[in-house]
């Protein structure tokens, strides 16, 4: 379970981080007093990253753990490649997300990124969990492949 959220831990950080640097560098897209002020910037969305990366991933490291275990799945673990996958997924989804929340309405910008990092930590938990119940299953399907 652990390479699992080692795994997704790193699919967000190396997507944040090559986000956050295009964001920075090519879109330009930072506050105006840090206009200029690039590897400020680049440097703020880092620590951003880094906080929003270990909340999510430990809430989501707590939540999967909690679902496996009401479910009894203790024994079935997804592949790592998945909780990359999932990581990146999470991070690619950020961005626009929190664009679109800061054109939209400035008035309820805090309530929906507090909703984006609640449904970051739940939406690849319910992923992970599904994954377990499926490989438990797949498992329980197939043949005995032992020698007579």
């Amino acid at each position: 379970m652990w390479r699992l959220i080692l795994s997704f831990c790193r699919g967000i950080l190396l997507a944040g981080v090559l986000l956050n640097a295009v964001s920075v560098y090519i879109f330009h897209d930072v506050d105006k007093e840090l206009i200029g002020k690039w590897n400020i910037a680049f440097r703020d969305l880092l620590g951003e990253l880094f906080l929003f990366g270990l909340f999510v991933v430990l809430g989501t490291a707590m939540l999967t753990q909690l679902g496996r275990l009401l479910a009894k799945l203790r024994p079935a673990v997804p592949s790592p490649k998945l909780g990359f996958f999932v990581g990146i997924c999470v991070i690619l989804a950020q961005y626009p997300v929190e664009y679109l929340i800061r054109k939209i309405s400035l008035t309820r910008y805090g309530f929906g990124l507090d909703l984006y990092i609640i449904l970051s930590m739940v939406i690849p938990s319910v992923v992970f969990i599904v994954a377990c119940r499926r490989q438990k299953r797949s498992v329980a399907l197939a043949p005995d492949s032992s020698p007579i």
